[in-house]
């Protein structure tokens, strides 16, 4: 067991194999665990990084830290499973069925190839699901009063992908399997791209275009604020959508529907009260 002490400078610290200790002290450190088990890294004061990087590790891993501000991860292609609650972190998941959940800051997460689940939490945060069936959730609670607006990109596979609260932008993808996109609260912009996907604005003002294939598209409630008119706009595109227009009355707005080649089926609508 090796343990590294950084001392008041800016220093870069690598652990290397084995299990660690490693004490950033002052001042702005890198500090990587290397690859062993049981790995325990204290930034301590400062603006410090967590430099970790799996990519070519097969052997089991783990590591905890504290007084880390900053996190750069590029995981095995084993399952990775890790949670980066109050740090600014950029993520790789490379191969496996990953499990990341980011946290409060702006992060960047990239699930790579597998089947993954992948959470930005509060603040503006970028998730690509990239091959596989993934998860992806901008915010974690879908009613919440969120400021993070952020950006979902499912890739290739059959992926759910949930805005949350704040000005979400979704895309589902282009390969032609079924998407599960939901807006959540806050005005966002739904594109499902190829394949037949379910497509829902949730609340405020939201458009939302199904792409290509069958889809169905839900617009959910807009409002009328200061006879400023809010409504979701459903563009269908190609294929035979459904649309679902909810909750739409003189105090809640109104949907206006664009249909593209084929045919639409409109239920549920009230337009104006009547």
């Amino acid at each position: 067991m090796d343990t590294l002490y950084g001392g008041s400078g800016n220093d870069y610290l690598d652990g290397r194999k084995d299990t660690d200790s490693i004490y950033g002290g002052d001042g702005n450190d890198t500090l990587n665990p290397g690859s062993g088990t049981n790995d325990y890294i204290d930034g301590g004061a400062g603006i410090d990084l967590l430099q970790a990087d799996y990519s070519n590790v097969n052997d089991p891993y783990s590591f905890s830290f504290d007084n880390i501000e900053l996190v750069s991860f590029k995981g095995s292609n084993q399952q990775d499973n890790f949670s980066f609650y109050n740090t600014t972190d950029t993520l790789y998941g490379n191969g496996g069925d990953d499990i990341f959940h980011a946290g409060l800051q702006n992060d960047y997460i990239d699930g790579g190839t597998g089947n993954d689940t992948l959470v930005g939490e509060d603040g503006n945060d970028t998730l690509y699901g990239r091959d596989g069936n993934d998860w992806m959730y901008g915010d974690f609670d879908t009613a919440a009063d969120g400021t993070g607006n952020d950006y979902l990109d499912g890739g290739n596979g059959s992926d759910s992908l949930i805005g949350g609260g704040g000005s979400d932008t979704l895309w589902g993808g282009d390969s032609n399997e079924f998407d599960f996109l939901v807006g959540g609260k806050g005005s966002d912009y739904l594109y499902g791209q190829a394949g037949g996907d379910y497509l829902q604005g949730g609340a405020d003002t939201d458009y939302v275009d199904g792409g290509t294939g069958n889809d169905v598209l839900r617009g959910d409630s807009a409002s009328l604020d200061n006879n400023l008119f809010q409504y979701d706009t459903l563009t269908g595109g190609t294929g035979a959508d459904t649309f679902y227009l909810f909750n739409f009355s003189p105090n809640g707005g109104y949907g206006v529907s664009y249909l593209g080649a084929g045919y639409a089926t409109i239920t549920d609508f009230k337009y104006w009260g009547r």
